[in-house]
């Protein structure tokens, strides 16, 4: 199902090739990902280090906001040195 979805808008336009946003978890690209998305960037959540400002990061693009944004920047900043380990459970 996931594949359909990624094959059918990857083979649409540009418009609709941009929906689509691999997340890389585990592993290496080329053996997590399938062939059509490892040309791609990814956002790669593989160091539990700099997850937060991953997921932060994500969302900005999601939302089109550049990083550079004064709006964000000492948010990203302060997400930048918060690693999940750091958080209590």
């Amino acid at each position: 199902m996931e594949y359909d979805l990624y094959w059918q808008r990857l083979r649409g336009t540009e418009a609709s090739k941009k929906t689509v946003l691999p997340l890389l978890c585990e592993g290496e690209p080329r053996d997590a990902l399938p062939p059509l998305l490892q040309a791609r960037d990814y956002s790669d959540f593989r160091n539990h280090d700099d997850y937060f400002a991953r997921v932060f990061d994500l969302v900005l693009h999601l939302y089109r906001v550049e990083h550079d944004d004064p709006a964000v920047l000492d948010l990203r900043e302060a997400l930048a040195n918060v690693a999940v380990a750091s958080i209590p459970s």
